[in-house]
């Protein structure tokens, strides 16, 4: 994933980390990668362990709860291969979408 301004700066609180998966989170949706079904199902996933769901002091006995490491592997399979969308084509995310075959999004 390229940096930016925010990636190089030093955060010494748990903020840190959600800034991290609210970061992969959005560029699963800019480049496209949440209309795929693991790149949906990693959307989900990071919804679940942001902010007060990672902070919650009730155990987790969901058996299917994913850990930040899994996250952050998961996300770095992902955004090693192609994205759906070419951002830099000039479109809009909608056209983006619409333009994209219907395969794509049945994987």
């Amino acid at each position: 994933m390229e940096g930016g301004l925010l990636e190089g700066s030093k955060m010494y609180t748990r903020k840190a980390i959600d800034f991290k998966l609210w970061r992969i989170a959005l560029l699963l949706h800019k480049k496209g990668y949440y209309y795929l079904p693991e790149g949906r199902q990693l959307f989900v996933d990071i919804s679940n362990n942001i902010n007060k769901f990672r902070y919650s002091t009730t155990p987790k006995t969901d058996e299917k709860s994913v850990t930040l490491t899994e996250i952050l592997k998961r996300s770095d399979d992902i955004f090693e291969t192609n994205p759906p969308f070419d951002i830099n084509s000039g479109k809009s995310h909608m056209e983006l979408a619409q333009a994209a075959p219907l395969s794509l999004f049945e994987r």
